[in-house]
């Protein structure tokens, strides 16, 4: 048994380490580089939405077991899209390599589904990533394939499978593949009976691929399955969806999270700032906007697809599109100043508002032309030629995003409140929801306009259309599918059609938390009718006043505190209005614990550094060491021959 000691002399150099003066230059540069890894490693983490203690990783798939993205040969990130025909749906989905003999099968059931698409029939689309290149230059990259067609000839209100297959691909030699067997169902018809069909579809905005941006995607698709009343038809994203900015494989990792919602719901999208404008997007500048989703767009018929280095330049980013008795217009915010949309916008709505299958017109888009927020402030620019619009044409309802947060604003007609009591008014309602995942601004004023705002809830919108007269909305929490807000809109009814009556609410997330009521003016050419009297009983209670909720804050976007009027006409509503200092309290411990996190890297490499240099230090004496150990040895050297000189004397 080998019984090894630590020498004297290192005993001596390890407890002598503590005594001279530290190596402060080596420690000074392991510690920049502890903070430099340490940037990089957070930035980058933060960046993909996973924290900094686990590996970096991307966001997987709804029920996906695996941590990371795989771009399988086999089709992947499948979405349903609607087009601007009857009887159609328009089919999108990527592979890394070029697929080939590609086709769909189609169905009424699962088990005898038939070839309906062949290969031809599909559009094949790449485009290059000149923005992810140096300046100093280098190879540019390219995307993955992207296929699109569109399935026609449908019937309405129809469950239909599918199923996407192929021969292999050019790249990877993989056998014959195919993608699950999926389903979705068509859209409506307008009417049935005499009666407006009811619709219900979903809203968000700002995801991005953080966690909350996967919680929200995940609270969607569990809403979907559970709501009891008029299933979930089709989704609309508007816009700021994946923060791409530049990075092209996060497109590639919010399209895998939200597959398991896109390929069931038609998912109809809207350019934000971070798919446009060129510096919040990384320069992208829509080009895998235009690629990635096939939306109805005004010139797609005429245009031809994007070449593999073209740019996005002059393209319609603006569409309509009719679901039901629902007449849905995708405004591009980012072309505030684009004559060809006004011009457009104008001839849709007109021809909207003469449809008398169209009972309600709904538009959503990024940027808000109405807010309180004081950290975009309002679209000016855009609401200068939009609001004469919405008013001349009677626009029902206006769903936007980019304030990161919630706010239900008092119906408005001609740029002023048309009544707070939202009963016998005139005017278009207004909702923000821009919770869905990337952060939450909390930087609202008291304005007359603002009727309520929450912004500590992540969650996203459930929108219903009750009948020809009443629409309800609910702001639903991601945490647990409560209702942390809804409002019930209601107008006059156009002569001659018929209201159902709708039984009453059933389930949790169906219970409204407060009840509103609004009746517009009919539109054109159409005049109230005793129907109107048919519609749903609703709470006539007063709603709360704009300031009811108001206390003194700090308000983080000004670092001022403001002080407003405490006044309340009635019972305080805790969720809604500016947070309380015990939510300030909240926020600061969130920031106070990412910089922890920080922290915890930098002390963990500053120890390290210590330990590695302890143990140098230790193991390798100094040359003063080295010098003290010589001294010893020459004085042995001078006794041993001095022995040998009185040895040889002796003799």
């Amino acid at each position: 048994m080998i019984n090894y000691r630590i020498p004297p002399v290192h005993r001596t150099a390890m407890c002598a380490f503590w005594k001279r003066p530290r190596p402060i230059v080596p420690m000074l540069l392991m510690l920049v580089v502890c903070v430099l890894s340490s940037f990089i490693h957070y930035g980058h983490c933060i960046q993909q939405g996973t924290s900094p203690f686990q590996p970096c990783k991307l966001t997987p798939s709804i029920g996906e077991t695996s941590s990371k993205i795989r771009l399988y040969s086999s089709p992947s990130q499948i979405r349903l899209s609607a087009t601007d025909r009857p009887g159609e749906m328009a089919l999108t989905w990527v592979s890394p390599a070029r697929l080939l003999g590609m086709g769909v099968k189609l169905g009424v059931h699962k088990k005898h589904l038939d070839d309906v698409i062949t290969h031809g029939e599909i559009n094949v689309t790449r485009y290059l990533i000149p923005w992810a290149v140096p300046s100093g230059g280098g190879k540019l990259k390219k995307s993955p394939y992207f296929y699109h067609t569109v399935l026609q000839q449908l019937q309405p209100s129809t469950r239909y499978f599918y199923q996407i297959h192929s021969d292999g691909d050019t790249g990877m030699a993989v056998n014959p593949t195919s993608s699950p067997v999926m389903s979705f169902r068509t859209a409506p018809l307008a009417t049935s009976n005499g009666a407006a069909t009811s619709v219900r579809w979903l809203f968000l905005a700002d995801q991005g691929t953080k966690p909350n941006s996967r919680k929200t995607a995940s609270a969607m698709l569990k809403f979907a399955g559970q709501v009891k009343e008029d299933h979930v038809g089709l989704v609309l994203h508007g816009g700021d969806m994946a923060y791409g900015n530049g990075l092209d494989y996060l497109w590639d990792a919010w399209g895998k999270m939200v597959e398991a919602l896109t390929r069931r719901y038609p998912y109809m999208v809207v350019a934000g700032n971070h798919e446009l404008v060129p510096g919040d997007s990384g320069y992208e500048r829509g080009v895998p906007l235009l690629h990635r989703f096939q939306m109805p767009y005004p010139d797609a018929s005429t245009s031809p697809p994007l070449l593999l280095n073209s740019t996005a330049d002059g393209r319609a980013f603006w569409y309509s599109f009719d679901w039901g008795p629902v007449h849905f217009v995708a405004i591009s915010t980012e072309h505030d100043t684009d004559l060809a949309q006004e011009k457009w916008l104008n001839e849709d709505l007109e021809a909207a508002s003469r449809n008398p299958d169209v009972r309600w017109i709904v538009t959503f888009g990024h940027a808000p032309i109405y807010t309180s927020n004081i950290r975009h402030g309002n679209k000016t620019t855009l609401r200068s030629w939009l609001a004469p619009l919405l008013d001349k044409w009677h626009v029902d309802l206006c769903l936007w995003g980019h304030d990161h947060a919630y706010e239900r604003l008092y119906p408005i007609r001609g740029d002023q409140v048309a009544a707070k009591s939202y009963r016998g008014v005139q005017g278009t309602l207004h909702v923000i929801c821009g919770s869905a995942g990337w952060d939450l601004h909390d930087c609202y004023e008291s304005t007359e306009m603002s009727a309520r705002h929450v912004a500590n809830v992540w969650g996203f919108l459930s929108v219903r259309t009750v009948n020809s007269t009443t629409l309800e909305i609910e702001f639903i929490n991601n945490d647990d599918l409560s209702v942390v807000d809804s409002v019930v809109m209601t107008k006059s009814l156009p002569p001659g059609h018929v209201v159902e009556t709708p039984e009453p609410p059933t389930g949790p997330h169906q219970q409204l938390s407060s009840t509103r009521v609004t009746q517009y003016e009919a539109r054109p050419g159409l005049s109230p009718t005793a129907e109107s009297a048919r519609a749903p009983a609703l709470n006539q209670s007063e709603p709360l006043n704009a300031s009811e909720s108001v206390i003194c804050h700090m308000n983080p976007c000004t670092n001022h505190v403001s002080l407003a009027s405490t006044e309340a006409t009635g019972p305080r509503e805790t969720m809604a209005g500016n947070s309380t200092s015990i939510d300030w309290w909240k926020r600061a411990g969130n920031a106070l614990y990412s910089r922890l996190n920080y922290l915890g890297w930098l002390l963990g490499g500053s120890v390290l550094v210590i330990i590695i240099i302890s143990i140098i230090r230790c193991w390798c004496p100094s040359a003063a060491t080295k010098e003290s150990v010589a001294v010893p040895a020459a004085k042995q050297r001078l006794l041993e021959s001095a022995e040998d000189e009185s040895d040889e004397d002796s003799t």
